[in-house]
């Protein structure tokens, strides 16, 4: 739990107002412990809950037990650039990542056009996702922890993004279905960004 929701008094945030709060707080995403403690409810009736606001386009959840509140201008979309959440739900799912290939070429300004899939290389198995206007794919790589990534973007945006060439690398491991350059520090297990 961030130091901002330990130290928010207990069942102070209505449900209904969780997602602007959190905003308004820099919280890019809850736990369902966190929406325990904030909304003062009990475990059995988060899910409930969350549902209406997950109908009226105010939040979603990328993971079971993770709730990631829809900033305003991406509500009509479902959910927001996964650049937003993908490091999070990685540390919910206890897993280490690297943002690669086409997505990691966009970032870098090398491809002629936008990515249409999030490809993310783990050191785990995770299944595919949709979200919003956004598909996830992910691919088990052994060489997630010992590649190298974007000191630069993760510095801007706290995203592990893979380094140019760095998929080359491990090109002779990398999947029939997926060629670019891949590489990552530890997996991050850190606090989620948040004020604190």
């Amino acid at each position: 739990m961030i130091h901002l929701i330990e130290t928010t008094h207990a069942g102070s945030v209505p449900a209904s107002e969780l997602p602007d709060w959190a905003l308004s707080h820099g919280v890019t995403s809850l736990s369902t412990a966190e929406v325990m403690h904030l909304c003062g409810l009990p475990a059995n009736q988060v899910s409930q809950r969350m549902a209406s606001l997950r109908k009226g386009g105010k939040l979603f959840s990328p993971a079971r037990g993770l709730w990631v509140p829809i900033p305003p201008e991406y509500r009509t979309w479902g959910a927001p650039d996964p650049m937003g959440y993908i490091d999070d739900m990685m540390a919910h799912l206890g897993a280490g990542y690297l943002v690669g290939w086409l997505t990691a070429a966009e970032r870098h300004g090398a491809s002629h056009h936008a990515a249409q899939v999030f490809q993310v290389a783990t050191d785990k198995t995770v299944r595919a996702r949709a979200f919003g206007r956004s598909r996830l794919e992910f691919y088990a790589r052994s060489y997630v922890g010992s590649a190298t990534q974007s000191a630069e973007l993760l510095r801007n945006t706290g995203v592990c993004v893979a380094s140019p060439g760095a998929h080359h690398a491990h090109a002779g491991r990398a999947s029939r279905h997926v060629r670019g350059d891949v590489q990552c520090g530890e997996p991050r297990h850190r606090a989620r960004r948040g004020a604190s």
